[in-house]
């Protein structure tokens, strides 16, 4: 009878133990207003809606990764030859933190055709912790339209 108990208690400790190793919460937050990235740039998942990642009129813009981030992303941006005829393109690539303060990374930044990846670090000093911000870009030769988005969400752990 007491081999028994101690097997019923060696059992139960077992199923404690493999349910309390089985826990998969993270401190990112899950949600869906965000296209959630890993390091590499590969999408997990979210709002499809933002960004520009089909190529439309020969251009892409992002998504950021790794999103949620920490304090640091990076965005790629690549021009294509075919509509620019090779004529650079001026871009500015910013945030909007409230109502009245603009954070601008790039302003009135010169590219030529091609494939850029473009690393954004946050200082501690703007408070970016468990916010939600819009990353926006402007172009001077392309324009957002229905398939194609020139801003982007981001959440800041």
């Amino acid at each position: 009878m007491k081999s028994i108990n101690l097997y019923f208690i060696f059992y139960i400790l077992l199923i404690i133990s493999l349910i309390s190793c089985n826990d998969t919460t993270t401190n990112a937050p899950v949600n869906d207003d965000i296209l959630r990235t890993d390091m590499y740039g590969y999408i997990l998942g979210g709002d499809f809606s933002d960004w520009c990642i089909d190529h439309v009129q020969d251009f892409a813009f992002g998504p950021a990764y790794p999103n949620p981030s920490p304090d640091s992303f990076t965005v790629s941006l690549e021009f294509s030859s075919h509509d620019t005829l090779f004529l650079p393109d001026t871009v500015s690539l910013y945030l909007i933190n409230n109502y009245i303060d603009t954070i601008f990374f790039l302003e009135n930044k010169i590219f030529f055709p091609g494939l850029y990846h473009i690393k954004v670090i946050i200082p501690d000093s703007l408070g970016f912790h468990n916010v939600q911000r819009r990353l926006f870009l402007k172009s001077k030769n392309y324009e957002p339209g229905d398939s194609c988005k020139n801003y982007g969400d981001i959440y800041f752990l």
